[in-house]
């Protein structure tokens, strides 16, 4: 779902999921040290990112300045994108298969992320 803002705080406030936006947004933070900004393609994606693509996302190079790290509203869900490597396969047995895909946790409700904080921290933890 594309939402365009002008800003990280203007993304949260369009979302209809903003109070689970908003304490993902508080997780990431205090979780990687990787740089914080508001990315949008103009088209198809926006998000609160952190870090960038750069050479990674050589194959769309709309995707560049994209986060490795990316928070965003979907249909039903926030989406926690993480573009480095089969970190969230790795965990994805912790997780219900239908909150997993690949490169993705779908976040359904504020109970989901308070159970499974932890992992989700682990996660993040380990993008660097």
């Amino acid at each position: 779902m594309y939402t365009k803002a002008n800003s990280i705080e203007d993304l949260i406030s369009k979302s209809p999921y903003s109070d689970i936006m908003k304490k993902v947004d508080e997780l990431v933070t205090e979780n990687t040290k990787l740089e914080r900004h508001y990315f949008d393609n103009g088209r198809t994606f926006s998000s609160i990112a952190y870090g960038r693509l750069g050479n990674l996302g050589k194959k769309n190079y709309d995707y560049a300045d994209a986060g490795i790290i990316n928070i965003t509203s979907q249909k039903n869900f926030v989406g926690l994108y993480i573009w480095s490597g089969d970190v969230v396969e790795k965990y994805a047995d912790e997780f219900p298969k239908s909150a997993v895909s690949k490169g993705c946790i779908n976040i359904k409700n504020m109970n989901f992320l308070d159970k499974y904080h932890d992992v989700l921290k682990e996660i993040v933890s380990e993008v660097k």
